[in-house]
């Protein structure tokens, strides 16, 4: 397989994260206010209050994560990925190598999990809304990249059992057998 050509697309807040966290609080509100007028037994006032409290809090807390998401630039050199966050880049920190991996894909929407060098990983969303003449090839270069990561991880696994000696002889890896 070829790899996909260079590409770089524009990550960050998503409307559609946004819609998520709403459709959870409203959800949440409507659970809350159904277990609050139940006719019988009567409602701990004290559980759902506490339950309340904690949904804002929760709701707070992914409003406030989703405002602190800012625009940055991912893109594929056609061998690996580099992850450009504009805020670290105008403080003078360089673009970071990155691994990447698709978690979620709902065709305009992907939800992606970054891993950098020293290992810290950080989700962004991609929306097709933000450059649609470059969805379908960014959509390309992720897919070939995570083929390209998975078929030479099973490439690494299976030179590691041949080293071993334990594949049988349909190719498969054998078991050993505990003394």
């Amino acid at each position: 397989m070829r790899s996909a050509p260079a590409v770089s697309y524009p990550v960050g807040r998503s409307r559609f994260h946004m819609v998520l966290i709403c459709m959870i609080a409203v959800i949440g509100t409507v659970v809350n206010v159904a277990w609050l007028v139940q006719p019988t037994p009567a409602p701990n006032l004290l559980l759902v209050s506490s339950t309340a409290v904690l949904q804002v809090a929760l709701i707070w807390n992914a409003v406030h994560r989703w405002r602190l998401n800012q625009a940055a630039q991912l893109a594929w050199s056609g061998r690996n990925w580099r992850f450009s966050d504009f805020d670290r880049l105008a403080q003078g920190t360089a673009e970071a190598p990155t691994s990447v991996r698709i978690v979620l894909d709902l065709q305009f929407t992907l939800l992606v999990f970054l891993t950098d060098a020293q290992g810290n990983g950080r989700w962004v969303w991609a929306e097709q809304r933000k450059s649609p003449p470059l969805w379908l090839p960014f959509r390309r270069a992720l897919v070939a990249s995570d083929h390209k990561r998975t078929v030479s991880s099973s490439f690494a696994g299976e030179a590691d059992s041949k080293s071993n000696g334990t594949l049988n002889r349909q190719g498969n890896v054998a078991s050993k057998a505990m003394p």
